[in-house]
């Protein structure tokens, strides 16, 4: 929302003196730019979209709502789907991809939002995606749009009730563009290292279906589609819907 502007009071001519005190002007983190040896193990072996989506596969689910840097993520050895977007997408890169990241938006009553960090091949659209849930995580590239490539997560999309609760998702984000220093890669100095891009992510600007849809036409995952979908899934970390 646009702050209004006060009108601008006279004052007297030439240069005046500030009553306020001076702010120390605030230092930039210093950041190690680089991985050691063992957090460049894991990705060592990375050699297409594939080998990224089975890596984010095998690392236990982070049940925790820190904002952390891939750096951290490898140091835990660990990450929920956030974590999981961002280091995706530090692994495309290294495939020569820009760091793009698609935020997705749940109903904020029924469950949490979601990130997949997105890639363009041959014209087409896929994702490598962290999640608790089996069917929200990788596509293949095989969908003429972003939209298209959300679409596909939709019917999956899901709380640990079966509900449905996907609403928007954003535009891709390049990382790169968002945090130039590339904190949200190798900062570690704070809990929260990818603070600045968690922020940016935020911009649902994106409706998937119209005003005049009701959650009433939509049904319920059940039985073994609902078991397979939570199937290994780490407790504390599903969304826990208000009694």
């Amino acid at each position: 929302m646009a702050k209004k502007i006060a009108k601008s009071q006279s004052r007297p001519r030439g240069p005046q003196r500030s009553s306020a005190p001076v702010k120390a002007k605030q230092r930039r983190p210093s950041l190690q730019a680089s991985l050691t040896m063992a957090e460049e193990k894991p990705l060592s072996g990375i050699k297409c979209p594939g080998d990224i989506q089975d890596m984010l596969d095998k690392l236990p689910y982070d049940a925790s709502y820190y904002c952390r840097s891939v750096k951290q993520t490898l140091q835990l050895k660990q990450g929920h789907c956030f974590a999981g977007a961002l280091l995706g997408a530090h692994c495309l890169t290294r495939l020569g991809y820009p760091p793009l990241v698609v935020s997705m938006l749940a109903d904020p009553s029924l469950d949490d939002s979601h990130a997949i960090a997105v890639y363009q091949k041959d014209g087409l659209w896929g994702s490598v995606s962290k999640s608790n849930y089996t069917g929200v995580r990788g596509r293949d590239p095989v969908y003429k749009s972003v939209r298209e490539l959300v679409m596909s997560y939709y019917n999956f999309y899901c709380n640990k009730e079966g509900i449905k609760t996907l609403v928007a998702h954003s535009a891709p984000i390049n990382l790169n563009k968002v945090d130039r220093a590339q904190e949200w890669v190798y900062r570690t100095d704070v809990k929260n290292g990818a603070r600045k891009v968690d922020k940016a992510t935020e911009c649902w600007t994106k409706k998937l279906l119209p005003k005049s849809f009701t959650r009433s036409k939509l049904t319920v995952l059940k039985g073994t589609t609902l078991k397979g979908q939570v199937l290994g899934a780490n407790k504390a970390g599903l969304f826990k819907t208000a009694c």
